[in-house]
């Protein structure tokens, strides 16, 4: 990825309100765009393959999988691919179950959207180092 490139995000979440409003936050910075949207497993998937995005952020609870389930979805599709998890639950047990299906990271939807842009910046970066 080039360094002057912006930062390609999929949006993956089955709640609309959540999902137009992190879209909103994120039009308005250069360095974030947002690539693509799903409210299903399978659009996701498709928009995966289609897309490649740099980032998928994830809310774990908002799909009839576990999110450790669709982590290991993503991951066979592109096992490239960062993945930030955005969620309202702080279950450990959630969140961890992601981390180790190969997640990126966490963070809360309690966040100010700069530590929101920040850590898909972050989740961006340390792919391309791994490149």
């Amino acid at each position: 990825m080039r360094a002057n490139k912006r930062i390609r995000v999929l949006i993956f979440t089955k709640y609309t309100l959540f999902r137009e409003g992190i879209k909103e936050l994120l039009i308005h910075t250069d360095l974030i765009e947002v690539a693509g949207e799903a409210v299903t497993m399978g659009e996701a998937l498709g928009l995966l393959r289609l897309l490649s995005p740099d980032v998928i952020l994830m809310d774990p609870i908002a799909s009839d999988l576990s999110g450790a389930d669709v982590m290991r979805r993503f991951k066979a599709a592109s096992p490239d691919v960062k993945v930030l998890l955005l969620s309202m639950s702080t279950d450990e047990s959630v969140i961890g179950a992601c981390i180790r299906a190969g997640a990126s990271g966490y963070i809360s939807s309690t966040d100010r959207p700069a530590q929101l842009r920040n850590a898909i910046a972050a989740c961006a970066e340390r792919g391309r180092r791994a490149a």
